[in-house]
């Protein structure tokens, strides 16, 4: 699992207040949570690697010289600015199993695209439980073999060393039909019967 450093400071203090002036100056409070919790706090713009990305991170944390590797647990935003306003994280534990969410990438061209379709990516990013290093960067899938109609469910992918904490029956990514592919059907279907009418039982003759 790639890595990504973020310098933090320490956060003496806490309550509403204190919070609000730190996001005037673009600090954001955040919260380590693990065998003992850490308030601290970081720079919007140094939070800005973990959050505008699609990416997962293995993080760590410097809070004035003070070490930790953590993942990041859940954001909060400003309903109206959008801006981030909290973060919290999760003490990593290399003898336990952490919950993380993989982004979800695809690799070759699906023959349902190919033929008029169009792929459709349900999930942006999967969720799963493991040990830190069993844990990869993403979830590639092989989408080449996917036609017209064809799903790749959670069910569907197999990963070492880890286990989906998603619904198995969730759909990742789909090829879904078109009006540029329904009109290639229906091309194909009067041509297999131009040249004469449909008997009974569906076979046509030739005048």
């Amino acid at each position: 699992m790639q890595t990504i450093e973020i310098k933090a400071s320490k956060r003496a203090e806490t309550g509403k207040k204190v919070s609000k002036n730190l996001r005037r100056e673009g600090i954001v409070p955040c919260e380590l949570y693990g065998s003992k919790n850490v308030h601290f706090s970081a720079s919007e713009l140094e939070l800005r690697k973990l959050t505008n990305t699609a990416e997962t991170y293995l993080i760590n944390l410097d809070i004035e010289g003070t070490k930790e590797q953590a993942v990041l647990r859940e954001t909060q935003y400003h309903p109206v600015t959008d801006r981030l306003i909290h973060a919290d994280f999760q003490t990593v534990d290399t003898s336990k199993a952490v919950k993380v969410a993989l982004p979800v990438k695809t690799e070759g061209v699906a023959k349902g695209v190919i033929a008029g379709g169009r792929l459709k990516t349900n999930l942006r990013k999967v969720n799963i439980q493991g040990m830190i290093d069993k844990i990869p960067n993403d979830i590639t899938l092989d989408i080449s073999r996917l036609e017209i109609g064809d799903k790749i469910r959670i069910s569907d992918i197999n990963l070492e060393g880890v286990t989906f904490t998603d619904a198995q029956s969730n759909v990742v990514v789909a090829c879904a039909a078109t009006r540029v592919s329904m009109k290639t059907d229906d091309t194909l279907v009067e041509d297999a019967t131009e040249g004469g009418e449909a008997t009974e039982g569906g076979e046509a003759t030739a005048e």
